[in-house]
C-alpha cells in the first residue's frame, strides 16, 4: 500500500534568498486600472506547459486583442476591497 509520509534530510548549506530585484515590481509597482479597462484587457486562457505558475519565457495560451510588436505584457489581478 502506498501512503504519504514526512521525509527529513540535512541542508548542506542555506537556502538561497531571492534577490530583492527579482521581486521587487511585486511590491513597488502596483497600478489601478479600472473594471473597464480590465474588462476589455486580453486574458491568459491557461498556460502551454503543465506548470502550475508561469513565468518570464514561459508559453501561453491568450484571447483579446494584442498591439503587433509588443513583446513585454503586464499581469493584472482583481483586488480585494
Amino acid at each position: 500500500m502506498v501512503s504519504s509520509q514526512v521525509r527529513e534530510e540535512a541542508l548542506q548549506s542555506a537556502i538561497p534568498a531571492i534577490p530583492l530585484e527579482s521581486i521587487e515590481n511585486s511590491f513597488t509597482k502596483n497600478r489601478i486600472i479600472s473594471a473597464d479597462e480590465l474588462d476589455a484587457a486580453p486574458y491568459i486562457v491557461e498556460s502551454a506547459g503543465e506548470n502550475l505558475t508561469i513565468g518570464t519565457g514561459d508559453e501561453i495560451f491568450a484571447r483579446g486583442s494584442f498591439l503587433i510588436g509588443t513583446t513585454s505584457f503586464e499581469i493584472y489581478r482583481v483586488g480585494r476591497t
